[in-house]
């Protein structure tokens, strides 16, 4: 009252009636808004939350020693020439120690490149098949008088010692017993070996150098350089490149 002439308003006193009808009846229609927007959106967070915890179960708790199946829609994993020939879930592995409810660490091979810490979000529980549940890995069927295992598919390719191997999958078994296989173990699979070539082509260049000369890794002739081995006589790199390519040959060579 002193410094100001009057009483100050505490923000707790009665709106006094002004003078400008419109002015009020603004205020009003203001007030009413933004109490009809704050149940609006009130309602909406709350169906929101109903939805999301209708597709929402119980949080699993890991602990240390669990198997899990760990996703694979961001992983590098060698002899995988695509993600289309990939499982969506690999393993089992061990959890070696559990970080927090949201972060465990797993026992990984050295194939998944990946920090073995992940989010409980990209694994889910391994569970140990019991008698009469699921399926079995596929017996070994009898084959002029030798026993085989059926391939299921060919992952991968390559040249090793001047032969083709391929990486094979085998029926009824998880990605923990693949093997690279020579060709002429898998005469009962040609079609399949057809099918992965007409999907991915042949090897690259230098492995069929080394196949069409019949010599071994690191018993090349003198007569291929570095640019007719790897195709680069096409004037495309500087002299400088070029003797860079030759020196690095040469070190392979020796």
């Amino acid at each position: 009252m002193v410094n100001v002439g009057r009483h100050p308003r505490t923000g707790f006193d009665l709106r006094r009636q002004g003078n400008h009808p419109a002015a009020a009846d603004f205020a009003d229609r203001m007030k009413l808004q933004h109490e009809e927007t704050q149940a609006a959106l009130k309602k909406a967070q709350d169906d929101m939350r109903r939805y999301v915890d209708r597709g929402r179960g119980e949080a699993v708790k890991y602990k240390e020693g669990d198997k899990v199946l760990l996703a694979t829609w961001d992983l590098q994993i060698q002899g995988r020439p695509t993600r289309k020939l990939m499982e969506k879930f690999i393993g089992p592995y061990v959890i070696k120690k559990v970080i927090s409810p949201n972060a465990v660490e797993l026992d990984l091979p050295q194939s998944i490149r990946i920090h073995p810490v992940v989010n409980v979000s990209r694994i889910v529980l391994y569970r140990e098949q019991v008698e009469g549940q699921g399926s079995k890995p596929a017996p070994a069927v009898e084959i002029e008088g030798e026993q085989e295992w059926e391939v299921e598919k060919i992952l991968n390719a390559k040249w090793f010692r001047g032969k083709k191997r391929y990486l094979v999958r085998w029926k009824g078994y998880t990605a923990e017993a693949d093997s690279w296989e020579p060709e002429e173990n898998l005469v009962n699979a040609k079609e399949l070996i057809t099918e992965f070539h007409q999907l991915y082509g042949e090897l690259n260049r230098i492995h069929h150098v080394l196949r069409d000369t019949g010599f071994q890794e690191r018993e090349l002739p003198n007569r291929f350089t570095a640019k007719a081995l790897f195709g680069w006589d096409d004037k495309q790199f500087d002299a400088e490149h070029l003797k860079k390519l030759e020196r690095n040959w040469r070190t392979w060579r020796s």
